[in-house]
């Protein structure tokens, strides 16, 4: 294990016995500890999420895909879904909770890859759409 810092430092090797010891005799040694282990336990949790977002993202990606096979038909705007889903439906149907559907649907909308009509989502580039899943699988899959 490393860590990357800001200013210069001297790094000294000790065994645990010794930071055991140092730890009873210097508070402020005891609180560095831990604050390197909250900032190592924040980066890994920061990754799991990293990863958790963009699976939910291809999650989306997919059921769309699935959904305009199904139920698309071609519209000025690409491919219109002519059925009415609900967020709800949508987090169900991925195993994501309603409001990461929320957070990916405006990330999809606001790449305009997807749009509303009369209260149906219309893709509006199915080959955009697809590169768009697949760079956040490439993403994925560097993270690992």
């Amino acid at each position: 294990m490393f860590y990357v810092t800001d200013t210069d430092v001297v790094v000294q090797k000790i065994t645990y016995p010794e930071l055991i010891q140092s730890m009873k005799n210097n508070f402020t040694v005891t609180l560095d500890v831990i604050q390197a282990m909250a900032s190592f336990g924040e980066t890994a949790l920061n990754r799991v999420i990293d990863n958790v977002d963009q699976m939910a993202a291809i999650r989306i990606c997919n059921l769309f895909f699935d959904m305009a096979e199904l139920f698309g038909e071609p519209a000025k705007e690409g491919i219109c879904l002519n059925v009415k889903i609900r967020q709800e439906i949508i987090g169900k149907l991925t195993g994501l909770h309603r409001v990461t559907v929320v957070k990916e649907l405006n990330k999809l909308k606001n790449h305009g890859l997807l749009t509303m009509e009369d209260g149906c989502y219309c893709i509006t580039d199915m080959d955009r759409l697809t590169r768009y899943r697949d760079d956040v699988g490439l993403k994925n899959e560097e993270g690992m």
